[in-house]
């Protein structure tokens, strides 16, 4: 059995200078997780730039953060990959090394056209670690694959044992809360931040996402006031969250985003192509809006 509960931050990917790996970041990266109480983490994932890195440096993050994680830390290795062979190689290997849990997106150059072959390929990779619990990713802005998560549970579930419910990252409401009643009400884990606070009301009670490196006090403020009954105030918080991603993805989300780890106290190196770096012209601009923004000042206050 498996119950997920709280925020999950989904790490960016350490890299030097030169862009390559640094595994010898992650217990850093690991201990500020802790520190500002997240429940656990989505490795390898769409935020850690998952395309652009090999199979051989996915195995190698998967096996440094089940090291230095506790057991009390959720590791939650994605696995999603074109190739099926792919997927099964990194899910037995994640499971070699102690992880909690193992997820996978739908395969996205040559999606499945039905949600019965969907269902079969990810049989295929959960099969391999029959004794852990297995996350479907759901990202259909990112894979093109978009199928009633209702029937994917209804359906999985005949055909995975070990399918214990989603990874739910669409701005769709209705399904969502859908999903999460069908599951009955757990491990339907919410991954739009920016409108974390509109998955409360619903049941929510999980979380995946990037911003959660940057501004988990917000966050955790936001879950305190909406569970105190002051709504508006949750509701303002929300909102410099969404003005948060709007300036920084206008720098280009990749790039900008990781920068500002650097101003949270991560510093997880540059961005690989097709992403883009930032000059110091943009960095410079970037900070001086959600300064303006007072991004920064409310995060230093809520800590």
């Amino acid at each position: 059995m498996i119950d997920i509960k709280g925020i999950i931050a989904a790490p960016y990917t350490p890299l030097l200078d030169n862009g390559e790996i640094n595994l010898d970041y992650v217990e850093t990266y690991y201990n500020y997780l802790k520190k500002n109480g997240v429940s656990g983490a989505f490795i390898n994932g769409s935020t850690g730039d998952f395309p652009s890195l090999t199979t051989e440096e996915r195995n190698a993050f998967t096996s440094k953060w089940c090291e230095v994680a506790d057991d009390d830390f959720l590791t939650m290795i994605h696995v999603g990959h074109t190739s099926l062979k792919e997927c099964q190689n990194m899910a037995e290997h994640a499971g070699n090394c102690g992880a909690k849990v193992i997820s996978t997106l739908a395969p996205y150059y040559f999606k499945p056209s039905s949600i019965d072959l969907l269902v079969d390929f990810c049989a295929e990779i959960a099969q391999v670690n029959p004794d852990l619990p297995f996350l479907y990713y759901h990202i259909p802005d990112l894979t093109g694959v978009d199928f009633s998560m209702v029937e994917f549970l209804e359906k999985g579930k005949q055909r995975i044992p070990n399918l214990k419910g989603i990874k739910f990252t669409q701005n769709n409401l209705m399904e969502y809360k859908l999903t999460l009643d069908y599951n009955g009400g757990k491990n339907v884990l919410f991954g739009v931040d920016e409108i974390m606070l509109s998955s409360l009301p619903l049941g929510g009670i999980g979380w995946v996402g990037s911003t959660y490196n940057h501004a988990i006090p917000i966050y955790n403020k936001i879950i305190e006031l909406f569970e105190a009954g002051k709504h508006s105030e949750a509701a303002k918080l929300q909102h410099m969250i969404i003005e948060f991603v709007k300036i920084t993805a206008s720098y280009g989300w990749g790039g900008a985003s990781k920068y500002l780890l650097n101003l949270v106290g991560l510093k997880c190196g540059p961005v690989r192509a097709p992403h883009k770096n930032l000059s110091d012209a943009e960095k410079a601009k970037l900070e001086s809006e959600l300064k303006d923004l007072g991004f920064f000042e409310m995060i230093n206050s809520l800590k």
